[in-house]
């Protein structure tokens, strides 16, 4: 592949990396510099690109958040730090028991993978589809069901074990 073929490549699918490596950092300078990263990484390896595995944008979106991940391990800072404060400001429990609900909300998406999370926040906080939500994550569109199920699940028992009274099943679904 000539640089002038990766230089369309890149214009292309530029904002879709930034667009990952932002929602996952949090930071403009910093998803600026991880999405220019992936692109110089994946120059050095365009030849191990498969397209039977995929395309080409998922490919990259893929790697970008992988990189973004450990681009927050190495700074010290947890990905789920990111999602809970975001989470919770969408959360909109019914009753009168809001405070209570933050506090083991926050608690409980602590306990989610990094992908469970993701999958909320895409599906549930940005609305995205199964469709977009696993092109943007590398996944099957039974994978992204599962990891979403599963994340809600754990959520409504964690709640129920805290002894939330009143959990209605849209707060949750």
């Amino acid at each position: 592949m000539t640089s002038e073929e990766f230089s369309e490549l890149y214009d292309e699918y530029w904002k879709h990396v930034y667009w990952v490596c932002f929602h996952t950092l949090k930071d403009e300078d910093l998803a600026t510099d991880a999405a220019q990263e992936v692109f110089c990484q994946k120059w050095k390896v365009i030849g191990t690109y498969n397209s039977t595995l995929g395309g080409f944008k998922n490919w990259l979106t893929h790697n970008a958040y992988h990189h973004c991940i450990d681009i927050l391990r190495r700074r010290g800072r947890r990905p789920e730090e990111q999602l809970e404060s975001e989470n919770i400001q969408h959360f909109q429990p019914s009753g009168t028991h809001q405070a209570e609900w933050r506090v083991v909300l926050t608690e409980a998406m602590g306990k989610l993978s990094d992908e469970e999370k993701l999958v909320l926040k895409l599906r549930r906080i940005e609305g995205f589809t199964l469709q977009e939500t696993n092109k943007l994550m590398g996944l099957t569109t039974s994978q992204v069901r599962t990891l979403q199920d599963n994340a809600l699940r754990k959520l409504r028992d964690w709640l129920v074990a805290a002894g939330i009274e009143n959990i209605e099943t849209e707060d949750l679904d």
